[in-house]
């Protein structure tokens, strides 16, 4: 019975994944993103260490140096307003896409001395800079996600996954396809 208890009151591993998790080991040194944006308060509850100072769309984890990076994660597209709440796995209708990504990171770039922050950062900019250009959008509200993983695949080896700095096949200049971002109860399985 208290076992039971205590598993009904326990946070759902998954959603604590979700909020807290990431599949990157590269971004800005969280130290550096601190100080450029500040402490900001994240909208669900159960955010711990650092992430209690991001922004939901906004993941701390380790880099390959020790330091603590700072990248996007699912609920960039994944956590959309609905009645002045943020909504988990409701589409972002206010997702803007309109400005290249890796200008920023460039830009933060300069500023650092060699290090570990800065290996860090060069670390962030190879894919950034790769799908940057590929999925900038003319208009708030959509997703280019399908143009991002084409850029992405076209820049791993089919077999072994490694990173190639020249994408195959060659990747069109193409505006992204606007795609709106599905609530995740609408989606079947993939």
């Amino acid at each position: 019975m208290v076992l039971a208890l205590l598993l009904a009151a326990a946070p759902d591993p998954g959603y604590l994944q979700l909020i807290n998790g990431s599949p990157n080991t590269c971004g800005v040194p969280s130290a550096l993103w601190l100080q450029a944006l500040g402490k900001q308060k994240p909208t669900f509850a159960g955010r711990t260490g650092t992430n209690a100072s991001l922004q939901d769309g906004f993941t701390a984890t380790k880099g390959v140096t020790g330091l603590e990076v700072v990248s996007p994660n699912c609920l960039q597209c994944h956590a959309g307003q609905l009645l002045g709440k943020t909504v988990l796995g409701l589409g972002n209708s206010q997702l803007d896409e309109t400005v290249d990504p890796s200008a920023i990171a460039q830009f933060a770039r300069g500023f650092l001395p060699p290090g570990k922050a800065r290996t860090e950062v060069e670390r962030f900019l190879r894919p950034i800079s790769a799908v940057g250009p590929h999925i900038v959008t003319d208009t708030v509200g959509i997703s280019s996600a399908d143009d991002l993983a084409v850029v992405l695949m076209a820049h791993r080896d089919a077999k072994t996954l490694a990173w190639k700095e020249t994408p195959e096949p060659a990747l069109d200049e193409e505006p992204p396809v606007p795609v709106d971002v599905p609530a995740w109860w609408l989606a079947r399985d993939k």
